[in-house]
């Protein structure tokens, strides 16, 4: 065993700087760590703040050291090239006390020699905007923020440079001390001896210091918890103090070195030396702290929590210094500023060692610079070209939020990376938003690759923190590398009509679209390497249903739309990322985009489609509290490793979430031998679909807890448990908080459209979605720009997201630059509604979601259309079509359009959802929502008789289907939409089957597994026992869709197809994928058997077209043969492989009226397959052959063609068993279904003879369904959906149902802005006393608002409010209707008035009632509360105050409905002294007075001159949006009270009413404001942008080749959005700056409003003649923009300037569209001639 001159024990940021500063040194030195890698400890949770070091105290070591080591960070900042950025530090006060010891900390420093500051409160708020009532602060100039990750691997890896070795993985387990006076460490990986062991070992020291028999000291750990937020969030520039304590320096703002904004820490003492966990209180500590000092700080925008331990010792200080056993050296309790400190503190330890006899000889080959590790996103376009075509790895990127690619993780592997952690802390991937929910797969695979480690032994942190299961049933291949099939670009000036982001459903459907529009060059840019988007991970069933009528797997979705794509020649670019999209003065887009294995690459476009897809909530987003151990992933992530790479994330799984995806995954895990331990939902209800909750979830036995969440983790390395609290109105009841065992826990907890593009174009977003607005043909704010799929908003349906995909493209190919002129915006009960326009051009789809449970629904966009829907629910997605003719009629009939067809400006309609529920008898108890069945028979039953209930799982709708059962015999359903869930429940009852998918293995292929599905449904019974044998197969490429891998499943009969064609590697995408005609057009019957298509059915019913009477005739027909016993599916003939028709025993043809060729859509391509020469007179033999035309005397040329097509079939050997080419005029008369159904009667009877059921054991022969039973649900037929009787309780039902508590139940405007509501809620009717209130809040946005309870009904359940609409949160209050829930109802608060005095004082005939306005409303309740008390009316005197308008008028009839005295006064005799003569005249000793505070603080003055007593109602000022309240404190008889508590009455004598008035003024400008911005717009404006829209400039390859300005000037809509930036101040001072008094104001205004024209009129007419020329020249950064408020805020400036300009050019461009002023400057038309001026002054 060789002797080390020094071991280090501890790889933290201390012993990393020791290990440096020995390697300068002919020493042989040893780093022994017990982490994986270095800096895992302490040094990896801390806040990053290299502190100037005032704060500590010079007498002490830390303070000694911590001056010296924050210069020497800075200096080897530039020597090890690790993030570091100066940005100084604030100690602040927030009072005049702490002013004092503010300035005394000053002092300190300059004692220290730091340069200190004091900034005064006007100083600190014109640099640090973003704070809020700080007095002043310590300002210390040498604080600056590191990246502490990167500082301690670029320690290490100096040291490592010059020698010193790293032993990794080994925790000390002893130290010996050897008789030649060496000490012997213990590791289980090796032991070292040395002559000198430095005790670097953090929160371990004080152990390590026994290992050798001492204990001069203990470590006490002391956790802190820290939160980062989103970039977003506007914070300081700065590191913000508050005043330190002695125990820690407090809750801090800190700008990380990567631009967020990182709060905390915490300084709370624990046991657990690795105590990682956050907490509940930790964050509430955090967050209530941090927004004090800036409001800005939310927890909204978390997206990432951690805790690290300090090693805080007894002794108070750093613990450096020799011990008694020789060569022992503690280098301990180094606690803040140990970071800074550490660089002096190695250098201290370096002389220690000296003194200690150690010979420290320099080396003259030291090396202390290391080279920069590459990291892409850090690099100038430059060298991101140059980096991407030296090492074409870095032309993929892995970490889309951070911009990491596949070459900077093999960087950080080169540069020691061995875990998921250590490739996060090098690189960033996985610190974004997404928190590694798209990348870590890949990495995972890429450290498994480089390392040889199995992916499933690759850990987070190493130890136990294994990433994946250990023991995967699954068997897994070699991922290879992506073919490189991406067309080739190297044409800079090549123009693409239309470039699309995204290659996933909707990106693909876009580029169809835009295809079939006509446009000529289309391309689509993909991230992954294979384009299909998320679909492709998401193996099951239930996609297409809408668009291909038939069920469909993701792969295969997906697979059709790029064999789409492919088919209209569509350039399609996989592995290819978008940096930026740059608008071009000409209208194109220049998109910049990084392409694998061709680099940075600028490719121009008419047209932009955005289709970039959504994101999942985290973890953080949620606040889940605790460690941050492996086993934690969103639901997408598990299904990309388990569906894509075949791994499974764990065994024992809790999954977070009640949507599809989470019901989806709970079925697919226990799929893979799984136990899910159950599925647990916040909500009351459940979030998915109620089909996947029977074939999810109840059919393998899993629990939904609905109204309960998880809310802590547990578990050091791995997830050990989680805990589980049931919820009520969303917060946990931890009293009743439990654990659950568990090693992996999914979240399924919602998805976040991915705006970062839409974001850097700076479109326009909506609040509610957070994706773009946009028009109706989906164009975004900014022209040319459109957005469709999830990156809109989230879809429930991909059939949805492919038909919006298909308006963008279309849309982006026409380039239409007209805008819509009709507006649409969010109506009642509707929280978003998209798009924002309605086109008179083209029909209109409009998408909503609405706020709460309504059924039945009545969907209304404006008085144009309205559509009943069964149900509507917040979770699924409400689509109405609106008819660009019903439009236009309503227009013309209402007079908004003129005889030109042009719509009148400002047209705007409301898209609202009516629950008609609630309009009906209200007789049904709650419970009665929770399904939509219709209501039960209730008709006696007999015999083996019984009613069972199922959901059916044929389509997304679940239908709830009531089923009298006798026996295994079903007589008859109900509650179906269609005869598919008849037959459902009849094969429930006897045979109940499911489909499922899973994946194989599969080798030479780009994916390491491939999904297959079942042709038919096994038994329940047999599908783990089916799952199992599928398990056992394993592929080689290449394989079709369709493709037979297993056949005869569990001896069902069933086969297993694959679900994604997969060619083997080399070769091309593009002959991969074929079109569907080139497939049909070179394959014969033969071949086509073992080709792409699902094996057909028994009886296979084709339909021509696409058209609701022919697909719905389809589909009942099927389902009506399913009924009878046959295996039957009903088909589009564009999507079946005809090749293989003649394998079906029957096919049935159903044509419509559709096209004015000879045949309709989607029978072309069946006709060029059925002319084919090849196919001989016996090809259709086998199959018996029936045709059903739904033509009519009406469509001769129809007719013709269905002839045509019978034709055809007898010549090819078809077996004709009926054929009815044209019904007659019956149809027009009854509807098709008037002839179908006895056409399909005889059509059954013909089959039970030539083609009689098979394969159908279990179903009874001869079992028919009623159709003329069955309510229908297609569009354009005759029948009306089923209605559901479900509505709210009446006023005659008590109902104690938490689910109905807070709704409201009854809704009436009394009044202009007056509303009445009546609101379900036990707790507040049974005990409010007169007088009291409460507090509501309607939504998110809103605020808590007081309102006086009028009424309640204890028996029955309900009080009542009255709400006067003020701003949004009362305007919001006064949209909810019955059936809508408040998000928050709080009462009965506030002291009840005192009845027993006033009813002393009534009956003494000394008692006056009076009331002002809404103070009429307490009048009411104080006279209806003494009367009910058994005061005599004519006892009580009630004086009212009116003026002219309705709402002085309010409650009088009530009022005088109580038979009281009853007084009214009239405006002039308002004024105090009518009223003092009013007081005097009656005598009263006793006034109840309810008004404004400034008239009760008159009255209060006359009552105490004339010696009464007045009770007052004081009203809480409640400044609508902003929270303020006035009068939350307020002098009462000499005493402070708080009015909420004590109030609101009060004695007024005893009021000292001057502060409290002042204090009112003090808000009244602000509540004017908030009013006013409240009623500009019902859609809340974003904050203001910090940055400057940014002017486009000529690329630099083109502005070489001509004179041209560089700067080409905004567009239209980025001078809209800059003017959007403009505070429009009340007294504007930019104005003040200006050299002629320009309006600038009022021509920005115009400039927001898109008048430019009147902009340069105002321009021209105030100011002078020539803006483009002022614009370009005028000095504006130091006069107008100089004034900006902007600026003084800390934000940049409006760019008045560029403005300025802009309008100059429009207006010579354009000409003015109104008359120009008559100057003598502007007479006459403008001209179009250059003029050019010599000199740039003003003149």
């Amino acid at each position: 065993m060789s002797v080390y001159d020094v071991a280090i024990i501890g790889g933290g940021v201390v012993g990393c700087s020791i290990a440096r500063a020995l390697s300068q040194y002919n020493l042989k030195t040893v780093v022994i760590e017990k982490d994986i890698e270095v800096g895992f400890g302490t040094s990896k949770s801390n806040s990053g703040i290299v502190h100037s070091g005032h704060h500590t105290d010079l007498n002490t070591l830390k303070g000694r050291l911590v001056v010296p080591g924050n210069a020497a960070i800075q200096r080897l900042s530039k020597e090890l090239h690790f993030g570091f950025r100066k940005c100084g530090s604030l100690t602040i006060a927030k009072s005049s006390d702490e002013v004092k010891r503010l300035e005394d900390l000053c002092q300190q420093g300059l004692a220290k020699g730091v340069p200190m500051e004091m900034w005064d409160k006007a100083r600190v708020q014109r640099e640090e905007p973003s704070l809020q009532d700080i007095e002043a602060a310590l300002f210390a100039p040498t604080a600056a923020v590191i990246n502490p990750y990167e500082f301690v691997y670029a320690l290490m890896t100096c040291a490592e440079k010059n020698g010193v070795k790293l032993l990794s993985e080994a925790p000390v387990s002893g130290i010996n001390k050897l008789a030649d006076g060496t000490l012997e460490v213990l590791t289980p990986k090796e032991n070292v001896k040395a002559k000198f062991v430095l005790n670097c070992a953090g929160v371990f020291a004080d152990k390590v210091e026994q290992m050798v028999g001492l204990s001069s000291f203990t470590i006490k750990p002391r956790k802190g918890e820290e939160y980062l937020l989103d970039a977003k969030v506007v914070g300081p520039s700065r590191v913000i103090f508050p005043l330190p304590t002695k125990v820690s320096k407090g809750i801090l703002l800190i700008p990380t070195v990567d631009r967020t904004l990182m709060v905390g820490p915490t300084a709370n003492d624990v046991d657990d030396p690795e105590d990682w966990s956050t907490s509940q209180e930790g964050f509430s500590t955090i967050f209530n702290q941090a927004s004090q000092l800036c409001p800005n700080v939310s927890p909204r925008a978390i997206i990432a929590s951690f805790a690290g331990v300090r090693a805080a010792s007894s002794t108070g200080d750093f613990v450096i210094e020799p011990t008694k056993v020789k060569g022992f050296i503690n280098v301990a309790g180094i606690q803040s500023p140990g970071l800074t400190a550490a660089p002096a503190i190695a250098d201290y330890v370096v002389d220690i060692l000296a003194k200690e006899g150690l010979s420290l000889e320099k080396k003259a080959s030291f090396q202390g610079y290391i080279e920069p590790m590459p990291k892409f996103y850090t690099l100038s376009e430059e060298d991101q070209k140059t980096l991407a075509e030296r090492d074409e790895r870095f032309s993929r990127v892995v970490c889309r939020c951070e911009l990491v690619t596949e070459g900077d993780v093999h960087a950080a592997i080169d540069m020691g990376a061995r875990c998921l952690d250590g490739v996060k802390f090098r690189t960033r991937a996985g610190m974004g938003r997404c928190q590694g929910g798209f990348c870590t797969a890949k990495i995972v695979e890429i450290i498994s690759e480089r390392t040889g480690i199995p992916p499933e032994k690759v850990t987070k942190r190493g130890g136990n923190s294994f990433i994946l299961d250990q023991q995967s049933q699954l068997e897994h291949v070699k991922r290879p590398e992506p073919v490189d099939d991406n067309p080739l670009i190297d044409d800079p000036d090549k123009i693409y009509e239309v470039a699309v982001v995204g290659g996933g459903p909707a990106g693909l459907a876009a580029a169809v679209g835009a295809r079939e529009e006509g446009a000529s060059e289309v391309i689509v840019f993909d991230r992954e390497p294979t384009p299909g988007g998320i679909l492709l991970q998401c193996i099951h069933s239930g996609f297409g249903l809408h668009r291909f009528k038939e069920e469909l797997t993701g792969p295969e979705y997906a697979g059709r739309w790029l064999t789409d794509a492919i088919g209209h020649s569509v350039n399609i670019c996989a592995n290819s990322f978008v940096l930026d999209i740059l608008p071009q003065p000409d209208g194109t887009k220049v998109v910049r985009v990084l392409v694998g294995k061709q680099g940075v690459k600028h490719i121009k476009a008419k047209s932009v489609v955005l289709a970039c897809g959504c994101r999942e909530r985290t973890r953080a987003a949620i606040r889940i509290q605790g460690p941050r151990p492996s086993g934690i992933f969103t639901a997408g992530l598990a299904q990309k490793f388990v569906n894509m790479y075949g791994y499974l994330p764990g065994k024992n799984i809790v999954i977070l979430g009640s949507g599809d995806i989470g019901l989806v995954m709970a079925r697919r895990m226990t799929l893979e031998h799984c136990n899910v331990l159950g599925v647990f939902e916040i909500m009351p209800h459940c979030n998915g679909l109620p089909r996947n909750v029977v074939q999810c979830l109840d059919d393998y036995n899993i629990p939904l807890h609905l109204g309960h969440t998880v809310v802590k983790v547990h578990g050091k390395d791995r997830l050990e448990k989680v805990t589980i609290a049931p919820v009520t109105n969303f917060v946990p009841d931890m009293s009743k908080a439990y654990d659950i065992e568990c090693d992996c826990l999914l979240l399924s907890v919602g998805l976040i459209p991915d705006t970062e593009l839409s974001q850097k174009l700076g479109l326009n977003h909506s609040n509610v979605t957070t994706g773009p607005l946009v028009a109706s043909n989906l164009m975004t704010s900014m022209d040319g720009v459109f957005a469709c799929g999830n990156v809109l908003h989230v879809h429930d349906l991909v059939d949805n997201v492919s038909e919006e995909g298909l308006i963008a493209g279309r849309a982006a190919a026409r380039h239409s630059r007209s805008l819509d002129p009709v507006k649409i915006v969010a109506g009642d009960n509707v929280g978003y509604v998209l798009p924002t326009t309605l086109s008179i051009e083209e029909d209109t789809i409009v998408s909503m979601r609405v706020r709460s449970r309504m059924t039945p629904a009545l969907v209304k966009v404006g008085d144009v259309i309205a559509k009943k829907e069964a149900f509507a629910v917040p979770a699924e997605m409400v689509r109405v079509t609106v008819k660009k003719e019903k439009l236009i009629k309503y227009l013309k009939d209402e007079g908004l359009m003129d005889e030109s067809g042009a719509v009148l400006r400002g047209v705007t309609l409301k898209v609202s959802v009516e629950d008609l529920g609630a309009a009906e008898p209200q007789h049904v108890a709650p419970a009665a929502l929770e399904t939509e069945a219709p209501p039960r028979a209730e008709t006696p039953l007999s015999g083996d008789q019984e009613v069972v209930h199922y959901t059916c799982v044929c389509c997304p709708k679940g239908c709830q289907l009531t089923a009298l059962c006798e026996g295994s015999k079903v007589l008859s359903v109900t509650g179906n939409s269609c005869p598919r869930g008849a037959a459902f429940a009849k094969q429930e009852r006897v045979d109940p089957r499911r489909l499922f998918s899973t994946i194989v293995p599969i080798e030479d292929a780009i994916e390491q597994c491939v999904p297959v599905k079942l042709t038919d449904p096994v038994p329940k019974e047999k599908i783990i026992e089916a799952a199992k044998a599928i398990h056992s197969l394993h592929l080689k490429a290449p394989v079709a869709v369709g493709d037979v891998v297993l056949k005869n499943l569990v001896n069902e009969g069933v086969d297993v197809v694959v679900c994604r064609s997969m060619e083997k590697l080399g070769v091309s995408r593009s002959k991969r994928q074929l079109p569907a005609k080139v497939v049909y057009a070179k394959q014969t019957a033969s071949e086509s058997i073992q080709s792409t298509q699902n094996k057909l059915p028994q009886v296979a019913v084709i339909f021509g077209s696409q058209t609701d009477t022919a697909a719905g005739a389809a589909d009942e027909l099927a389902a009506f043969l399913i009924g009878r016993g046959y295996n039957s599916r009903a088909i589009s003939a564009d999507k079946i492989d005809l090749t293989r028709l003649h394998e079906a025993k029957v096919a049935i043809w159903i044509t419509s009226t559709v096209g004015e060729g000879d045949f309709p859509d989607n029978f072309e391509s069946m006709w060029e397959h059925l002319n084919n020469p090849e196919l001989d007179g016996t090809y259709l033999s086998r199959t018996h052959t029936a045709v059903f035309g739904l033509g009519n005397s009406m469509y001769p040329k129809y007719q013709a063609a269905a002839k045509a097509l019978h034709k055809r079939l007898l010549e090819l050997g078809a077996n004709m068993m009926k054929a009815d080419l044209g019904l007659g005029d019956e149809q027009t008369q009854n509807g098709y279904r008037g002839a179908f159904m006895p056409w399909r009667n005889a059509l059954a009877d013909t089959l039970c003879d030539v083609a009689p059921p098979e394969g159908t054991d279990g179903i009874p022969h001869g079992m028919t369904v009623d159709i003329e039973d069955v309510p229908m649900c297609y569009v354009g037929g005759d029948e009306a959906q089923p209605e559901a009787h479900n509505t709210i309780p009446g006023e005659d039902l008590l109902t104690e149902d938490d689910e109905w508590q807070n709704v409201v139940l009854a809704h009436k405007e009394i009044s202009k802005n007056v509303f009445e509501l009546k609101i379900i809620s036990k707790q507040i009717a049974t005990y409010a006393k007169p007088g009291q209130y409460v507090l509501l809040r309607a939504d998110e946005r809103s605020e808590r608002t007081p309102i006086s309870i009028v009424e309640t009904s204890p028996s029955f359940g309900w009080f009542k409010v009255v709400v006067k609409v003020r701003g949004y949160s009362t305007s919001k209050l006064a949209t909810y209707t019955p059936g809508n829930k408040l998000l928050d109802v709080y009462g009965p608060a506030g002291r009840p008035i005192d009845l027993a005095l006033l009813k002393q004082k009534a009956e003494a005939g000394a008692l006056m009632i009076y009331g002002y306005g809404l103070g009429n409303i307490q009048s009411y309740i104080v006279a209806r509360a003494l009367l009910a008390e058994g005061v005599e009316p004519a006892r009580l005197t009630v004086v009212l105050a009116a003026e002219h308008d309705s709402n002085s008028h309010l409650f009088l009839e009530q009022i005088q409905s109580l038979g009281v005295s009853f007084s009214l006064l009239t405006p002039d005799a308002i004024p105090s002294e009518s009223f003092r003569a009013q007081l005097l005249k009656t005598s009263p000793s006793h006034v109840v007075a309810s008004a404004p505070n400034g008239i009760l603080a008159e009255f209060s003055e006359i009552a105490k001159e004339c010696n009464h007593h007045i009770t007052c109602h004081v009203r809480a000022l409640v400044i609508d949006g902003m929270g303020i309240c006035g009068e939350g404190r307020m002098k009462v008889a000499g005493s402070t009270v708080l009015a909420d508590v004590h109030g609101p009455w009060f004695e007024g004598t005893d009021i000292e009413w001057g502060p409290l008035l002042t204090r009112m003024s003090q808000y009244k400008l602000l509540e004017t404001q908030v009013t006013e911005f409240n009623n500009q717009d019902p859609n809340p404006p974003l904050p203001v942008a910090p940055m400057r829209v940014p002017i486009p400039v000529q690329d630099p390859t083109y502005r070489v080749t001509n004179f041209d300005e560089v700067a080409l000037g905004y567009t239209p809509q980025m001078a809209r959005a800059e003017a959007m930036r403009c505070l429009q101040c009340k007294n504007p001072t930019c104005e003040q700056g200006c050299g002629i008094k320009n309006s600038i104001k009022a021509f920005i205004r115009c400039v927001q409003k898109g008048q430019f024209a009147e902009a340069g009129l105002l321009i021209r007419s105030r100011a002078h003649p020539f803006p483009s020329v002022t614009g370009r020249v005028c000095p504006q950064e130091v006069l107008c923009e100089g004034s900006c408020e902007l600026k003084r805020r800390g934000l940049e400036p409006v760019a008045i300037g560029r403005l300025e300009r802009f309008v100059g050019d429009w207006v010579r461009t354009h000409g003015d569209c109104d008359q120009a002023p008559q100057t003598s400057i502007a007479d006459g038309p403008l001209k179009t001639k250059r003029v050019a001026g010599l000199g740039a002054g003003a003149p």
